[in-house]
């Protein structure tokens, strides 16, 4: 299973090296030397239709394929640096700024273990009636949220604690929902 381990944030100094926005909560085993990582490009970052999603670097060239290979990293306060094989100057960094790297996960998890991206799409449970699904997963700072698509038509946002989402079943594609009344109401956009 592929997932998004980070975004490229910009980059940095003038050798082809980038700082990521890490969206891994194991950056020093995602990021090894020689990791690979699916490169994606973003709807707002002006993916072209019908292409593989590849940059275009600002000096004429791109990368061979949508893989990039890790060459090197390092930690820079908060920061990690990266340099890719094949991305050897700033304007060939630059022109990875927004593009998601995707990196093969183990699927197999601890039995209350998941992914956020294994969420999406699960059918949201009220009293073991249907209600919705779940569109996202939204990280904050003091909780996540879960972003619902009910089935009248609108969204809801619900707090992704246990106290609410008390039990996940992605195996069966299920996840139960016990919030305080109002709370959906309360939470709901158009």
């Amino acid at each position: 299973m592929k997932l998004r381990v980070a975004i490229v944030a910009g980059a940095v100094a003038l050798r082809g090296e980038v700082r990521l926005k890490l969206t891994t909560d194991e950056p020093d085993l995602r990021f090894a030397k020689g990791a690979r990582f699916e490169l994606r490009e973003t709807a707002h970052r002006g993916a072209r239709e019908n292409s593989a999603s590849a940059p275009i670097f600002m000096d004429g060239t791109s990368p061979k394929s949508n893989e990039l290979t890790l060459e090197q990293s390092r930690w820079h306060k908060a920061s990690l640096i990266v340099k890719f094989t094949g991305v050897d100057s700033r304007e060939s960094a630059e022109a990875l700024r927004g593009a998601e790297l995707y990196a093969e996960v183990e699927a197999d998890l601890e039995d209350d273990a998941f992914y956020f991206a294994q969420l999406v799409g699960l059918r949201a449970l009220l009293n073991g009636q249907e209600i919705g699904t779940v569109k996202a997963v939204i990280p904050g700072h003091a909780q996540d949220l879960l972003e619902l698509n009910l089935n009248s038509g609108k969204s809801a946002l619900v707090p992704f604690v246990k106290q609410i989402v008390p039990k996940i079943d992605v195996a069966s594609g299920n996840l139960t929902l016990t919030p305080p009344p109002g709370l959906l109401e309360l939470n709901e956009t158009n």
